[in-house]
């Protein structure tokens, strides 16, 4: 085998790997030939539980594996600035169906479960202190 069939692709490489399919079709499948849906990571699981058990929340579909999707309606914008206002800053906005969304990804984090528990803290003070702000009489 020479270098020049190597660069040419005219000869196999003992380096050469065929590429992985993408990762939902590695996925088991069920009987019946559906996907079974892929499971989400622990520090994800962790976060969108403590975000249900907040009041007024809106958990949206499971879209990938990592990334946590809720809604806190009309607060949704005031609790992003605050989450950006303590460091938080990878914690996105987007849209939903005309309602405002809170995006949290957690893939790639090596730190996941610590940074999920963190970020629960500090989601549960934003809420508390916005609770606290709304029923004192000004």
């Amino acid at each position: 085998m020479t270098y020049l069939g190597v660069i040419e692709g005219g000869a196999p490489s003992p380096f050469r790997r065929e590429p992985a399919g993408l990762f939902w079709r590695r996925r088991a499948r069920r009987p019946g030939g559906a996907l079974a849906p892929v499971p989400h990571s622990d520090a994800a699981t962790r976060f969108a539980e403590v975000c249900a058990a907040i009041g007024g929340t809106t958990m949206l579909h499971d879209l990938m594996p990592d990334v946590v999707t809720v809604s806190f309606g009309s607060r949704t914008e005031e609790i992003r600035d605050r989450l950006h206002a303590r460091g938080w800053t990878f914690v996105g906005t987007g849209d939903w169906q005309g309602d405002p969304v809170l995006g949290v990804s957690f893939a790639g984090d090596r730190r996941a479960r610590l940074t999920a528990d963190e970020l629960a803290d500090a989601l549960i003070a934003i809420v508390r202190e916005m609770e606290v702000a709304e029923s004192r009489i000004w």
